[in-house]
């Protein structure tokens, strides 16, 4: 579901895909998420030959979720501080 979500979202010029950054942490997010849940898995002291539960991926996918919205304010900060940087620069001129 992630995964599909994030595809959508990266296919949309006005949401992620306006951003490379963007399209390039999207891409890797799914992996994140499993990765992360391997991570909750372990440290909960299951072992690594049962399965990892469905709460424990959705703890991850929300971790992931949060990260994204992270790189989304730091990508309109950057963005916002390009275009300050330039009209600065055409007053100067």
């Amino acid at each position: 579901a992630l995964e599909r979500e994030l595809r959508r979202r990266v296919a949309d010029e006005s949401d992620l895909g306006a951003s490379q950054d963007l399209r390039e942490w999207c891409g890797k997010a799914h992996g994140t998420a499993l990765r992360l849940a391997a991570v909750f898995h372990a440290v909960s002291g299951h072992d690594y030959s049962e399965p990892i539960t469905g709460h424990t991926m959705s703890r991850a996918i929300l971790l992931v979720r949060y990260g994204l919205k992270v790189q989304q304010a730091l990508a309109g900060r950057s963005r916002a501080s390009r275009q300050e940087r330039m009209r600065r620069l055409l007053e100067h001129i």
